[in-house]
């Protein structure tokens, strides 16, 4: 029998929790490059995603050490084009548990372009 646990990200801004509607959310089995992704969702107007169900071990059979970890790990990464991206690894699902992570997203500073960049002038050698 398969165990499950579910994942739900909340996103927001500044202390008050000003939730934010569109951020891509990625579920991934670790951060590093070429990681499996377990799931994509994007944050709802109340800055949530639906839970995601993720299949974990079954907690009878992490009862004694040495035996396999009672929860799966997984890796979440929060991306908005107006934030800077943020991630948490290691997260900890739990069989027939809810996880709830949250995200305090920081607004990225503007991209600030020169209409006239400096060019670098030939060296006359």
């Amino acid at each position: 029998m398969k165990h499950y646990g579910t994942l739900t990200v909340y996103v927001y801004t500044s202390d008050a929790r000003i939730p934010i509607e569109g951020a891509e959310i990625t579920v991934t089995t670790d951060l590093s490059p070429g990681a499996a992704v377990l799931a994509v969702e994007l944050t709802d107007r109340d800055g949530y995603i639906r839970p995601i169900r993720l299949e974990t071990p079954d907690a009878a059979e992490s009862c004694c050490p040495g035996q396999e970890t009672p929860f799966t790990a997984v890796a979440v990464t929060a991306r908005h084009p107006d934030y800077m991206t943020q991630s948490a690894a290691a997260l900890q699902i739990f069989p027939d548990t809810a996880t709830v992570q949250g995200f305090r997203m920081i607004p990225a500073a503007p991209t600030l372009r020169d209409p006239n960049p400096y060019q670098t002038p030939d060296q006359d050698l």
